[in-house]
């Protein structure tokens, strides 16, 4: 046991240290296989997936459950000891888990969809209202039957389709810039 903490650590740290060379140093890119092979996907785009959905794991250890199991802690009813069943813990933990984890890829999600085309900003600015809804619709249906556990998942992934919003403007914004400078480079160069 004494061993498997600094292994841990150093696997980890190679690992970490690994990616970050090859995203933020070297600008790596993937062949997307679901295109043809055709285009490239930053490989940063990959890591920030994976990151998301850790820091969902983490809002789920740190902010949600010491609420969820201090409000369990405080309906007891008194002279009953709270006696919390392993079976029933963990499958309450792999689901807000996994629940948290995948809300917060919610930004990914908006980003792609806008950047193959499928959706314009401008059209999920229009359907906010009903976004919000389905947030809220979804939460419920995915974590416990309590209202704490459902408003901590959809209040963040609200935040966090707002985030996707705010950056997939940002991208459009930077290529719609690059292609209006290539089409007026393009004519500037026929003309001499």
């Amino acid at each position: 046991p004494w061993l498997s903490v600094p292994l841990a650590l150093f696997i980890g740290g190679i690992g970490t240290a690994s990616v970050f060379k090859a995203v933020y140093i070297d600008r790596r890119s993937l062949k997307c296989a679901c295109v043809g092979g055709g285009a490239n996907v930053p490989l940063g785009f990959v890591s920030l997936t994976e990151n998301l959905f850790m820091v969902g794991m983490a809002f789920a250890y740190f902010a949600v459950f010491p609420m969820v199991f201090h409000f369990f802690v405080l309906t007891t009813p008194k002279g009953v000891q709270m006696m919390t069943d392993i079976n029933e813990y963990m499958d309450f933990a792999l689901t807000m888990f996994l629940a948290l984890g995948v809300a917060f890829e919610t930004p990914v999600a908006v980003m792609l969809l806008v950047l193959t085309g499928l959706v314009r900003v401008e059209k999920l600015v229009e359907v906010r209202g009903y976004v919000v809804i389905g947030i809220f619709v979804l939460s419920a249906a995915v974590t416990p039957p309590d209202a704490l556990s459902q408003v901590m998942m959809a209040i963040p992934m609200w935040l966090l389709y707002e985030a996707g919003i705010l950056f997939s403007r940002l991208m459009t914004r930077d290529r719609d810039k690059k292609r209006a400078l290539e089409e007026a480079g393009g004519s500037g160069d026929g003309n001499v």
